[in-house]
């Protein structure tokens, strides 16, 4: 068993992607690395708890690429998912927080959930 260097941890990318239908389309996610769940965690001190979900899912999409949605159009594209059907936005934010390794098997009340995620 050969040990990674820590110039090999440094530059290894372990972003997981998956793909989902949505809106018609086919939408590409990529997991967030640490500092992107610790940044939207402070989304919540700012006042802005009630569009958290929209912030991760958006803040998850990436293109064939896997280049990210640019920093400055961030709010264009939360205001674009505001007018998104909302079922079909919790969802994907369901999606979202799975890939990055939260819980999703139990709602708000201690109940399993009824929603199946894909697997993409």
């Amino acid at each position: 068993m050969k040990l990674a260097t820590f110039d090999e941890l440094e530059q290894a990318d372990d972003t997981e992607y998956i793909t989902t239908e949505a809106f018609g389309t086919t939408l590409r996610l990529g997991s967030l690395n640490s500092d992107d769940i610790i940044e939207w965690f402070e989304i919540d001190g700012e006042g802005r708890k009630a569009e958290a979900g929209l912030q991760l899912l958006i803040r998850s999409l990436v293109d064939t690429e896997g280049h990210r949605v640019p920093k400055e159009k961030l709010p264009a594209m939360l205001e674009a998912f505001r007018k998104k059907n909302a079922r079909t936005n919790s969802r994907l934010v369901k999606v979202v927080l799975k890939l990055n390794g939260f819980d999703t098997s139990k709602n708000s009340l201690g109940e399993a959930a009824s929603d199946d995620l894909p697997t993409g």
